[in-house]
């Protein structure tokens, strides 16, 4: 069990290591969105090179988060990208009428992040061809920024993840910010123990490193018991979709298990 001495002294580290953190994001996101704010004038109207000055794929981030549609046949026309995806985790969610599922990915060599979206509308089910806490050899086809469709599959197994430090995980994360600012969620595999919320008002879980770094939940996701119960309070590898907000917990890998919140 977690000493509660131990996790009030944590959780207040976890605290002022996680406003450091949303510190630095900030900023980060901040310029990478003043940058193309700056130029997306260009890129949205059509400048005679069809970006305003902008890197193409940042052009095309630009276009599609004004609206510009993107066909499902041009995402699938472009070269695909063959790796082994990690299917970290899945979160489903109910929004205008739609059942919405999202799974999150991370490619084991090239360690690209990519987000498949499926969609049902009342009385259908949602497909279950990917399931989290395994790994599939599959070519990804990306939608400009994130999303990506799967074009073909070559094979699956289990996941065996290895995690990354809080500062790893930001530099992940600031590096997708600079090529998307508009950015709202981002897939993370975190090394790192499961904190509770302390006692004062506002109080929230964390992730903690071992190098003493931590990132905060999301308050809406409530407490994490079975997280801790099944870690003991030692560290795990903790699948979660970092949003604007906090994280959201979508998996625990700990003992060869995957546990869900």
């Amino acid at each position: 069990a977690w000493p509660l001495a131990v996790a009030a002294s944590a959780g207040e580290a976890a605290g002022s290591a996680a406003a450091a953190s949303d510190g630095a994001v900030a900023a980060s996101a901040g310029d990478a969105a003043g940058d193309a704010a700056a130029a997306s004038d260009g890129a949205v109207t059509g400048s005679s090179d069809g970006g305003g000055g902008l890197p193409g794929d940042l052009a095309a981030v630009v276009r599609m988060r004004v609206g510009q549609p993107v066909p499902t046949e041009q995402v699938l026309a472009q070269p695909p990208v063959r790796d082994v995806w990690q299917v970290i985790g899945v979160r489903d969610s109910y929004e205008e009428r739609l059942s919405v599922r999202r799974v999150w990915l991370i490619g084991k060599e090239t360690g690209r992040a990519a987000l498949v979206l499926s969609f049902a509308a009342p009385g259908q089910s949602l497909p279950s061809d990917l399931t989290g806490g395994t790994e599939i050899d599959a070519d990804l086809c990306f939608y400009p920024g994130i999303r990506a469709l799967v074009a073909a599959t070559h094979g699956v197994s289990l996941l065996e993840p290895r995690g990354w430090t809080v500062a790893e995980s930001l530099r992940r994360l600031t590096d997708a910010l600079a090529a998307d600012p508009w950015l709202e969620a981002w897939p993370m595999l975190l090394h790192g123990a499961i904190v509770p919320a302390g006692h004062g008002p506002g109080e929230r879980w964390h992730v903690l490193d071992p190098d003493g770094e931590a990132l905060p939940l999301d308050a809406r996701c409530g407490d994490q018991w079975r997280f801790l119960a099944a870690s003991g309070g030692e560290p795990a590898v903790i699948a979660a979709e970092w949003t604007w907000s906090g994280l959201i917990p979508l998996a625990m890998y700990v003992d060869g298990d995957v546990v869900l919140p």
